[in-house]
């Protein structure tokens, strides 16, 4: 079973059959794994908007997943499907020079069977900058985006 899992998420990161190419960034705190479409980069000047996957590894999934449950029922989010979370996609925006970001900009919660379990998306415009974390995931984000 635990073989089953491990394939599904290998499938699942992999740019195997979706045209997406998957790199790599940084682990957080909480061992999810970052990574960024490096075949889909916008760059307008000192802008650049990048969509990224990040999910836990298969050993931590299920604690991933109560946990990820707790904060939903906390902020009165629904929870229907998220027994079955596995990774998420999400698009962000960042001013390079500036050193900010737009951190979710679209959002997409999918299962492990590949199914969108949770989708939101705002208006860019009206998304606010914020400062990015010295030492941070998003700093490492940042500078792994923002090379030219």
């Amino acid at each position: 079973m635990k073989f089953f899992f491990a394939s599904i998420i290998f499938f699942l990161f992999s740019s195997a059959g979706f045209g997406q190419k998957w790199i790599y960034i940084s682990d957080d705190d909480k061992g999810v794994k970052h990574y960024y479409d490096s075949n889909i980069i916008v760059r307008d000047n000192n802008i650049t908007e990048v969509w990224f996957k990040e999910g836990p590894p298969i050993e931590k999934l299920e604690q991933y997943r109560h946990d990820l449950i707790a904060r939903r029922k906390n902020k009165s989010l629904p929870i229907t499907g998220y027994e079955y979370y596995s990774y998420s996609i999400t698009k962000q925006i960042f001013d390079c020079k500036q050193r900010k970001m737009k951190e979710y900009v679209a959002f997409y919660d999918y299962s492990d069977k590949g199914a969108v379990i949770f989708s939101a998306s705002f208006d860019e415009a009206k998304v606010k900058w914020e400062d990015i974390v010295p030492e941070s995931v998003g700093e490492k984000i940042l500078s792994t985006v923002c090379k030219h």
